[in-house]
């Protein structure tokens, strides 16, 4: 009731201070208990009208492309991203703003006042969660999208052609996990995958699966070209695959000395 209430006010009047440090003041145990960050109120048009920094107020956000999804669950998680604009703290650093957003619709009735997120920064907790799975020296577990975009770090960003920090706004990575025509780089790094090039076994596998899982795959190639093996899980409430994979030469090296 009070979510909706102070919705409600802020989308009537949405250039009302005491209106957004109202939801300010309702929101700030709500961030503590759960251990939040961020958080932005959009109006149905999915234009921030409150926000944790007043940096992203009128911001049009990428939440718009998620729109259809709320009115039919209430409830969506975004991908992890990088905001477009930057908060005051994140500039004061150096550096740009990550989130991952749970967001719900807010309704009175039947009639869609507006959508509240709140969130964390993925750098903090899922991508050190995800890091901390990479097992030997090749293991890594990444998350993708339909497109096999990446949205999490690869621990062999560096060996790849190009800036890594050199990707599009809102991105949280420069990789497609799909297979870069070979080809020799200026720099001897490995070629950058990009939206034209084929998805990898494992990813296509994993985008069109009936069950959501791959089951575990070998004989494939990766994203630099490298045979692998692995497995994968399609994350319904993220709408994101789970990829974990380790070069084959690794997972097989005892077998390997076993035989030879």
């Amino acid at each position: 009731p009070e979510l909706l209430r102070l919705t409600r006010e802020l989308t009537e009047r949405p250039q009302d201070a005491a209106a957004r440090s109202a939801m300010e003041a309702w929101v700030k145990p709500e961030q503590n208990k759960y251990g939040f960050t961020y958080y932005a109120v959009y109006n149905r048009d999915a234009v921030i009208i409150a926000a944790h920094d007043q940096a992203f107020l009128g911001v049009k956000s990428t939440l718009l492309i998620r729109v259809p999804e709320l009115q039919t669950k209430g409830y969506v998680v975004t991908p992890p991203f990088r905001a477009k604009f930057t908060s005051r703290e994140a500039a004061l650093k150096g550096q740009r703003d990550y989130f991952q957003l749970p967001c719900r619709t807010v309704v009175e009735r039947t009639v869609t006042l507006g959508y509240f997120c709140i969130g964390s920064d993925p750098r903090t907790l899922l991508y050190p969660l995800l890091s901390a799975s990479w097992s030997g020296r090749t293991g890594e577990a990444v998350l993708i999208d339909r497109d096999g975009r990446m949205h999490s770090p690869s621990r062999f960003d560096a060996d790849i052609e190009g800036d890594p920090e050199a990707y599009e706004d809102r991105q949280a990575s420069r990789l497609y996990t799909r297979v870069p025509t070979p080809r020799a780089t200026p720099s001897g790094k490995l070629p950058l995958p990009t939206g034209h090039d084929p998805l990898t076994r494992m990813a296509q596998a994993l985008v069109t699966s009936r069950n959501g899982r791959t089951g575990f795959m070998d004989s494939y190639v990766d994203y630099r070209n490298v045979p692998v093996v692995g497995e994968g899980q399609w994350l319904d409430e993220l709408n994101l695959g789970l990829i974990v994979e380790i070069d084959e030469a690794e997972a097989y090296r005892a077998s390997y000395f076993a035989v030879f």
